[in-house]
């Protein structure tokens, strides 16, 4: 066998045995310029968001989706408040500073939210959703990953967080924000 065909074979052999992900896995390869030492195309993770619109069929619209990433960016903007070590009586210090008073205005909007995904819920169903909108929006999970991978978990979950989103695409078109207050 030539040389030639000796390094065709081995690399034919190579991608056999290489790891595929699963079907319906939260996969996804990478097309972004990489660097000499790396794979051609690096299988990165999918968000939770991201996973359900690129199911065949979406199992999200693109409202929806927008809502989700709106809260998960307000969930980031909360988190990152921390309160000042000290304030001077002049009126000044850290409470008055435009990061503070910008995280705060963020704390208050994703309360508001919050009040309005959980309003016509159960105290149980409405904790439960802002868990699972947290876990998806904010923190990037799978749905599946949320169920433990049980399938018929994983489809009530999905419902679950349609409704949670489609409620805050009626928040965001601003139908429902008098009513929200």
């Amino acid at each position: 066998m030539s040389a030639k065909a000796e390094k065709r074979r081995k690399k034919t052999e190579a991608r056999k045995h290489a790891p595929q992900p699963k079907r319906g896995a939260a996969t996804t390869a990478n097309t972004q310029p990489r660097a000499k030492h790396e794979p051609k195309n690096p299988i990165r993770r999918m968000d939770g968001l991201t996973w359900l619109i690129t199911r065949t069929p979406p199992r999200l619209s693109a409202l929806e989706v927008m809502a989700g990433r709106r809260y998960g960016e307000l969930c980031s903007e909360a988190a990152r408040v921390e309160l000042p070590g000290k304030v001077t009586m002049e009126g000044g210090g850290a409470f008055g500073s435009r990061d503070f008073i910008g995280a705060m205005e963020a704390i208050q909007r994703l309360a508001k939210a919050d009040a309005h995904l959980v309003e016509p819920f159960a105290r149980s169903y409405g904790e439960a959703l802002l868990e699972l909108m947290v876990a998806v929006c904010h923190h990037g999970r799978t749905v599946r990953d949320v169920a433990g991978g049980e399938k018929v978990l994983t489809a009530m979950l999905e419902e679950r967080l349609r409704i949670g989103l489609g409620r805050l695409t009626y928040l965001a078109s601003g139908r429902d924000l008098e009513a929200a207050e």
